[in-house]
């Protein structure tokens, strides 16, 4: 049933930002701001938590060692933080918030998609994107509890509700308006009993999680087993700015000698390290000393960029962003959209199932590669390249796998262009991305090599997806216990 609602003037001034959206106005005037819809005693999430001053960490070099939650290096929705994702640094080039003190954080960026932890136990100071607002809870001892009632879905709808900004990616919920949502007042001991099984669930989410490996590990085995190459390889490369390299436990830096004229085979003279890193070289020679055949001998039709979407909430095509590209599968918008008229309008925006598409600027995103598996049309944005490949020389599937093992993960490393998080990798480069020539035949033996190992991790995470849907019923039987 869609609500209705008439906008007055005297309830602009509700908001900090006079907004009139029929949303903002449903849930502030005629719901209250009471987020499940709950007939019994309410609290305003501003009873259970406590604001902390944000505290800046300036860019450039910090003064020792501190750890780095970044929002796109952690998976929303499940409270759980990637400690993998966790890094130890000694410098940052922008400004962070400080988190050592909090129990709780939460991103006023993408609050709806659940980008709110619990401080994770780490044995150092925490910082994080200026995003992340610092909280203290009132009841630390039932922080699972509160956790996962910040998750559930009504309070993400409530989030919803409450975020402004000009588009999708931009859109923030002001943290003033976050503390006046209100909540079931639900009785300690309930509180209690379920943070208890809560927490007996985490252990087995826990358990689970630490039997996965990662798609990029078997990729990586598998390609190296085909192509005889150091399993360990990925951290020989070193951490770069590439979604690629991210997972590299090398960081150090070193010294090595090049001479000078390699640097005119680099795209625009790039003066730049890690275009004439050694590593690069070995991996180029090992390559052209087969067959070898470039992207942009593959392709159908020119590789091309998406276009600047002109959202419409009452769109009916979704827009494929970065942010949708997993290195694993596309997801598909739930918020961001166009109209069919702005598809039809941008042609070389539309995408297709079966297109290879590929996160082309910002660090640490440029590099992720997912081919549309989904049988609907998609509008990529500007910072998306479309590759429709020629099967009749290179599986689309192989090719896919190929860009996210470390023979692909080199060349975009190595290939980019810009500085600081402003990087980009055009498709004339990505053309110019080298594979050895092999049968399809064995193309189609490491495809299936891949998704059954990728099958085995799967039966785990549909295990884990099953305890966290065990936890939002929990929430949910102690609201009813309580009403």
């Amino acid at each position: 049933m869609i609500k209705r609602a008439s906008v007055s003037s005297s309830t602009l001034s509700i908001s900090g930002q006079c907004r009139c959206d029929s949303k903002y106005e449903i849930f502030v005037s005629q719901d209250s701001w009471n987020a499940f819809q709950y007939n019994g005693n309410l609290q305003e999430v501003g009873d259970l938590l406590l604001q902390l001053p944000i505290k800046k960490v300036s860019k450039g070099e910090l003064n020792g060692e501190y750890y780095l939650i970044n929002i796109s290096d952690q998976e929303p929705g499940n409270g759980i933080v990637d400690y993998n994702n966790v890094a130890l640094i000694d410098t940052i080039n922008s400004d962070k918030n400080l988190l050592t003190d909090c129990d709780i954080m939460v991103s006023k960026l993408g609050m709806t998609r659940g980008y709110i932890y619990l401080k994770p136990n780490i044995p150092s100071d925490l910082i994080g994107s200026s995003e992340f607002i610092p909280y203290k809870l009132k009841d630390s001892a039932n922080g699972y509890f509160y956790l996962y009632l910040l998750l559930m879905p009504q309070m993400r709808n409530a989030y919803r509700c409450l975020e402004t900004g000009k588009t999708p990616s931009h859109k923030r919920v002001n943290p003033a308006e976050f503390l006046k949502i209100k909540v079931p007042a639900i009785d300690s001991d309930v509180i209690s009993k379920s943070n208890k099984e809560i927490e007996k669930l985490l252990k087995q989410i826990h358990s689970l999680k630490a039997k996965l490996i990662s798609h990029q590990d078997i990729v990586d085995d598998v390609f190296s087993h085909h192509f005889s190459l150091d399993s360990d390889l990925r951290n020989n490369l070193h951490k770069g700015m590439t979604f690629g390299t991210q997972s590299s436990t090398n960081a150090h830096s070193f010294t090595f000698h090049t001479p000078l004229n390699l640097f005119s085979m680099t795209y625009g003279l790039r003066f730049s390290a890690r275009s004439v890193y050694p590593i690069f070289i070995c991996l180029d020679n090992s390559i052209k000393s087969r067959e070898y055949i470039s992207i942009k001998e593959l392709v159908k039709e020119d590789i091309h960029r998406g276009k600047s979407p002109n959202y419409n909430t009452d769109g009916e095509i979704p827009v494929v962003k970065t942010a949708h590209l997993t290195n694993g599968e596309i997801i598909i918008s739930e918020e961001e959209f166009v109209t069919k008229e702005n598809l039809e309008a941008n042609p070389g925006a539309k995408v297709v199932y079966g297109d290879i598409l590929i996160a082309s600027t910002g660090k640490p995103s440029i590099g992720k590669v997912d081919l549309m598996e989904h049988k609907i049309e998609m509008f990529a944005d500007g910072h998306i390249s479309i590759l429709r490949i020629n099967e009749e020389k290179c599986l689309k599937k192989f090719l896919v796998y190929y860009l996210r093992s470390v023979l692909g993960s080199y060349q975009i490393e190595k290939n980019y262009v810009g500085s600081t998080n402003q990087i980009e990798i055009y498709p004339e480069q990505i053309g110019n991305i080298i594979l050895p020539v092999i049968p399809l035949s064995t193309q189609l033996n490491i495809i299936n090599e891949v998704e059954e190992r990728t099958a085995d991790q799967n039966k785990i995470l549909l295990r884990i997806k099953h305890l966290r849907a065990q936890i939002n019923e929990i929430i949910s039987r102690s609201l009813r216990t309580d009403s």
